[in-house]
This record gives structure tokens, sequence and C-alpha cells, in this order.
């Protein structure tokens, strides 16, 4: 079994969180690999986190922003996430849970073959001279900035209109993504087992 490891970059506490994780996978008999950020941190060899879509499983170590990065770089591989960022949506973990979790998560893994998991929906972006990877929480269309500024915006579900608007931009986002800017710019909460995407004006103007 392979499981990586990824921390929050410049973290004394996830540093010092990941060297715990990495000697307990160790002594359970896992190899482990350890983003190269954080390998420096501990003087021990480390990977490349794309690399660990390999991986039966990877750990993130973080808030948010280091969970995501991690889910871009590794695909469909299995995420635990350890929150150690004031916001937590994507991190279900606590640090002084970690260790105990990880045993409960190995051991389901020896017995099943694979993690626990709960698939979450990405959103992906098609059009002329667009390339953008698969996103976790929101895909963003802006207008032009500056004072005045803005666009016409008009949204179609499956061929009929339903939004139409002139806003400095328009966000969808995920059940996931729905904590996040989209919670900042006065969009509801969407329960993750709920199957719906969320629209949200951004600074929309009314005349």
């Amino acid at each position: 079994m392979r499981v990586g490891i990824v921390a929050r970059r410049g973290n004394d506490r996830a540093a010092a969180l990941a060297a715990e994780v990495r000697e307990h996978l160790r002594e359970s008999g896992a190899q482990v690999w350890i983003d190269e950020a954080t390998a420096d941190a501990l003087a021990v060899d480390g990977y490349p986190v794309a690399r660990m879509s390999d991986c039966t499983l990877v750990v993130s170590i973080g808030g948010d922003g280091t969970f995501l990065f991690t889910a871009r770089e590794v695909g469909t591989t299995p995420i635990m996430g350890v929150n150690l960022g004031e916001v937590g949506f994507l991190n279900a973990t606590s640090p002084d849970d970690a260790l105990a979790e990880l045993t409960h998560e190995l051991d389901h893994i020896e017995r099943e073959g694979e993690p626990r998991t709960r698939t979450v929906p990405r959103l992906r972006v098609t059009g002329e001279d667009i390339s953008l990877p698969r996103a976790l929480n929101e895909i963003v269309v802006m207008g032009d900035r500056g004072p005045g500024r803005g666009a016409e915006f008009t949204v179609e579900i499956d061929g009929s209109e339903y939004l139409d608007s002139h806003a400095d931009g328009v966000l969808v986002a995920t059940q996931t993504g729905s904590t996040a800017y989209n919670l900042s710019e006065g969009g509801p909460l969407v329960h993750p087992d709920v199957p719906a995407l969320v629209v949200t004006d951004l600074s929309l103007i009314h005349i």
C-alpha cells in the first residue's frame, strides 16, 4: 500500500504532524510518499504531488487551500483531509484524531481493498481556446474590471434561459463549493447529498 502526504507549506504545525503521520504509516507497513516542500523541511526524500495519483490514499494536512491543491494534482485518488486551518469545510479530521482515523482507514483498505470514500462532483469548462483543470469548488466568469465596468451575462440550463443580468461576473458552484466564494457572495449553502449546482451573480446591478 502506498500513501501520500501533502502538508501546508511554511507551516510548522503541518510539518510536525506530517512527520507523525509518516512515522505512523511506516510502522503500519505502508510505503509513504511526502510532498517535496515538506520533505525538505523534514530532511527526507520527497515526491511531486502529481505523482501521488498513483497512491492508494493521500493525506492532506492544512486548510481548504491545501485540500484543493491536492485534489487538483492527484485527480481521482481518495483524499483524507486533516484540518489545521481556520476554515476547513473540506477537512473532516481534526489533528488530535488524525492517527486514529488513519488507522481505521488503513484497516478498511486491508479488508476491502480500497478506502471509504464520498464522491464529490467537479466542474468542467469547455470552449474555444480554453483548457482548464476540473474544478472542485466553482467556476467564475468575470467581466472587465474597473469602475462602471461589468458585463451582460446570460445563463442557460438545458437550452432554456435561467438568468439574464448585468453584473461583475457569474459563478457556478458545486455543493462542496457552496461554502466558499459562493457563500461570501450571499449564495446559499447546499447539503453535500443534494444533486445540485448553484448559480450566483457577482455584484448584480438592479435597475
